[in-house]
């Protein structure tokens, strides 16, 4: 439950929901301080000159919770200020007085005098700033700074003479069996009730504007012992006796108030930003721009043998060292991939495509390799440094003298877009559609050619164990099992996944597999996949490329485009969290229903629900079914379940919360529901209606001549009329039929052609091909597949309202660039085909002209301009071909131009293929 100074709302899981009249808080909603009493099930709040309190309901409902004001047979009108638990009732702090609940007695709690153990509070000795309550001790801060006990008629002070710093006061907790904490807005105090020794230290991150409101200083206990506090950037906790900051947001707004609730995750309401919840507590820490990094984006990450952590983002080179101290190195460039030297003494990082440097840490001097198309690098066990670039795979050994150029390790004309190096010491790597495997002595050797999917752009691999080899895409995640003679590739399932955009791979020492999405981290522990993303811990969902790396310590750290993350309790993340749904309120007919039995067969039933305290509830899936009504589950995301209509019986609603990326089973719980039978089926009413029939049947009898003359002379008179609106109708269909057939015209039409380029479409592009194949089996064919050059890159960097504006501009090009005789259609995403009625060296000119009239100005967008290449496949049609075998030709034709580089045409029938760039 949440009190603002909007009203008071309780949590669904999902929602925030208002209490109002229907929880008897007619008029002012809002509670200046709200407990709850757990052993007698009691919500207590004051409303300034008024005490209200709620009985919770069992199991919790809404639209049973209901608060009645506390009868106070005092004069005036008492500002209630704060109000704590105490014993079997709560102790209220109202002006210079405490006064006492008393809920011990069956019934409705009741105003009481204060219990003998808390006689001293009758006399307050001093101005009291903030009430607080430590098992059967009343502890109270005064104006003057001094910290006050209350407990069994005695009354003891602290003050600045017994080592309490003389501030303002508040957040009283227990610890062990005579100690209490407190703390003022820049000091936490220990104090102990029985020695009366106070020990006071200084706390990190320290905020002023705490100081001033002491009533709002909150300490709590976390399960495993550590203390958690405000600062002025988020929280303190105390760990082994030492305090750390985690900072959570800029500092510049007031921390009003602070819960570290029973799933793990912490609620902070900060000032002018209303309430924020921050998940893996203990488990995930995060670093972002706010709090230190030089960019948000975060490329990398990578340990120095100083124990350094080295971060790469858009905006410098960042370090964070031993101590937690976080440092900007430089800041006038991006760092995309860091990774210290197996020495210690030099670092070696990647600001683009066309710069990789070596840092000396010890002098700081930096000395650029020369080499461009830089796509990733790898350092090996010895120094070795590896390099994939667009034009092949380079080699800088350890021992080369400063500006030494890298040894070529491949062909020039192949692009490799990432590395991986095995426990062997050998190099793996994708590109040009291929995973290779680069042993010394022995060289290059392709692994794997053909995928799952076609015309998959390989991004970033990892090496599970020798056999066992992760390769991510653009469109999907595979793995390479390297146990048989031939590698086997299987493709993951898509529901395993948070997204099937593969940006980073990483294997941890547990042989867990770390799939870096789009949308979120997936986590393979070799049986079941487990996700990890913004609704339980991490700081953002888009994960960069090679942006997850494994610590020393086994912690993981994980580069969003928001900041960075480090997972530093991976079982923890990762295991299982009980999912806990509740019934908020179940209606009928706009009524609260709570079993009853319903006399409207009609009755609309509204069932809401909620999931309390589990982190990934707007993931959670509600599947439903009534029995005797439905034959199946429904299944719906949304909290509220509607039934329009329940019939007559004694149903059960069975209802099961889902997690989708979740192992666990369904949390399952049900709703009881009763309609009456309508009266028509009742026994008297069924004698009643058998009678009535029986003289209906006699009446029938004696009717049926007298109707059946009349009849036949109606019937006569209606097929005379009928003939006539027979004729009219006939005439209205004729005309129907002429507009129908222009219509059906234009729809062929629309069938036939894409909507976004204006070409025929798939399907209209094969039915022309095979047309034009039967017709030019004497005069020839030439079949071209078009595709064009790096349109997942343009989409991914640009959006895809760019792409969509290159495939419409390519469109509108080639139709006006074919004849009325050659076919042109949109294959499918950025490939076209193009077929021309003419045979050999003749269509290919034809083909290229074409193309260099598409491609020959740039495409203008929004006022950016975008150069487009293609590259091209053609063939020749033979005798015998169908559409089919004529595209398979042109197809491998096309894979041949985009290995060679693309922005080229190859042609099949050449042997060996002809091929030539088209001109800039």
């Amino acid at each position: 439950m949440m009190r603002s100074q909007g009203g008071t709302f309780l949590y669904d899981g999902k929602a925030f929901l208002p209490l109002g009249e229907a929880q008897g808080l007619n008029g002012d909603t809002v509670f200046k301080d709200l407990i709850t009493l757990t052993d007698k099930k009691l919500i207590i709040g004051v409303q300034g000159d008024r005490v209200l309190v709620a009985h919770q309901p069992t199991p919790f409902s809404l639209q049973k919770l209901h608060f009645d004001a506390v009868p106070d047979d005092q004069r005036g009108h008492p500002n209630f200020r704060m109000i704590r638990p105490y014993g079997r009732g709560a102790i209220i702090l109202t002006g210079r007085q405490v006064r006492y609940i008393d809920a011990s007695r069956a019934g409705a709690p009741r105003f009481a005098p204060l219990p003998a153990t808390l006689s001293g509070l009758e006399h307050l000795p001093g101005e009291p700033v903030v009430l607080g309550s430590v098992g059967d001790t009343a502890m109270l801060s005064l104006a003057d700074g001094r910290v006050c006990a209350f407990a069994s008629g005695r009354t003891r002070c602290w003050s600045s003479t017994d080592g309490l710093p003389p501030e303002e006061w508040g957040g009283f907790a227990r610890s062990g069996a005579s100690k209490v904490l407190c703390r003022s807005g820049k000091t936490f105090a220990t104090i102990d009730l029985t020695s009366g020794h106070v020990v006071a230290e200084t706390l990190p991150d320290v905020s002023k504007a705490l100081s001033d409101f002491p009533e709002v200083l909150t300490i709590q206990e976390m399960p495993n012992g550590d203390l958690i506090t405000q600062s002025q950037h988020g929280v303190v906790i105390r760990h082994g006796g030492r305090w750390t900051p985690l900072y959570l947001y800029d500092g510049n707004s007031m921390l009003w108030a602070m819960l570290a609730d029973r799933a793990g995750s912490l609620w902070l309401g900060i000032a002018g930003h209303g309430l924020e919840q921050y998940f893996g507590l203990g488990e995930i820490a995060s670093w972002t721009r706010e709090t230190g990094l030089s960019e948000g984006t975060v490329w990398n990450t990578s340990r120095d043998a100083e124990g350094n952590l080295w971060i790469g983002t858009d905006g410098g080179l960042d370090r964070l060292t031993p101590l937690g101290k976080l440092e900007a190195v430089f800041t006038e460039q991006s760092a995309e991939v860091v990774v210290p030297d197996p020495t210690g003494k030099s670092l070696w990082l990647q600001a683009n495509r066309e710069r990789l440097e070596k840092v000396d840490l010890v002098t700081g001097q930096r000395t650029r390799v020369a080499i461009t198309g830089i796509n990733t690098f790898r350092i090996d066990k010895i120094g070795d440094v590896w390099i994939a670039t667009q034009h092949g795979l380079f080699r800088l050994r350890h021992d080369a003298p400063i500006g030494s150029r890298p040894i070529s390790c491949s062909a020039t004309d192949l692009a490799f877009t990432n590395i991986a190096l095995d426990s062997a010491g050998t190099v793996w790597l994708t590109g040009s559609g291929t995973l290779w495997h680069f042993v010394p002595g022995i060289g290059l050797q392709a692994v794997v050619t053909r995928w799952p999917r076609a015309h998959v752009e390989l991004e970033t691999l990892t090496i599970r164990d020798p056999t066992d080899v992760w390769v991510g895409s653009d469109n999907g995640l595979f793995r390479v099992s390297l146990i048989a003679a031939r590698p086997r590739v299987s493709l993951i399932s898509t529901s395993k996944l948070p997204s099937q955009s593969i940006n980073a791979l990483t294997v941890d020492r547990e042989h867990r597999v770390w799939v870096g999405t789009s949308n979120g981290v997936g986590v393979y522990d070799g049986v079941e996949w487990h996700g990890l993303d913004i609704t339980n811990g991490l700081i953002g969902n888009d994960v960069a490329q090679d942006s997850i790396y494994v610590d020393d310590d086994d912690s993981v750290w994980i580069g969003t485009s928001r900041g960075l993350s480090h997972v530093q309790a991976i079982a923890s993340v990762l295991r299982i969290r009980p999912i806990h749904p509740v019934v908020l309120s179940v209606s009928a007919n706009n009524q609260p229903y709570e079993g009853q039995l319903l006399r409207n067969r009609n009755a609309v039933l509204a069932i809401r629900l909620g999931v309390n305290a589990y982190p990934s509830s707007t993931r959670i899936v509600y599947r439903y079914r009534l029995d005797h009504a439905d034959a199946a589950f429904a299944e719906t995301t949304q909290d509220d379940i509607v039934f329009p209509s329940v019939p007559s019986g004694t149903h059960s609603l069975r209802i099961e919360a889902i997690d989708p990326l979740s192992a666990q089973d369904p949390a399952v719980m049900s709703v009881a529901v009763s309609v009456a039978f309508p009266w028509w089926v009742q026994r008297w009413f069924v004698v009643l209606a058998a009678c009535l029939m029986a003289l209906t049947v006699w009446l029938l009898i004696r009717l049926r001549t007298a109707y059946l003359i009349q009849q036949q002379y109606q019937l006569n008179k209606a097929i005379n009329e009928r003939t006539l609106e027979l004729k009219m109708a006939n005439q209205a269909l004729e005309s129907a039929h002429t507009v129908l057939t222009e219509q059906s015209h234009q729809l062929a039409l629309q069938a036939a052609h894409d909507g976004l380029t204006g070409l025929l479409n798939r399907s209209a592009a094969k039915a022309a091909l095979t047309e034009m194949l039967a017709a030019t089996r004497e005069t020839g064919l030439t079949v071209a597949l078009i595709d064009i050059d790096h349109f997942k890159r343009l989409n991914d960097t640009h959006g895809h309202l760019v792409g969509d504006a290159i495939l419409a501009a390519l469109g509108r090009r080639f139709r006006s660039s074919v004849r009325s005789t050659e076919i042109v259609g949109r294959y499918g995403g950025e490939e076209y085909i193009l077929a021309i009625p003419i045979d050999n060296g003749l269509g290919i000119q034809r083909i290229r002209s074409i193309i260099t009239s598409v491609t020959a100005d740039p495409v203008a967008y929004n006022g950016s301009v975008f150069e487009v290449t293609v590259s091209a496949g053609v063939t020749a049609a033979r005798t015998n071909d169908t559409w089919e075998s004529a595209i398979e030709r042109a197809d491998r034709a096309l894979y041949s131009a985009k290995q060679q580089g693309r922005k080229r045409l190859v042609a099949f029938d050449s042997l060996p293929p002809q091929v030539s760039p088209f001109a800039s």
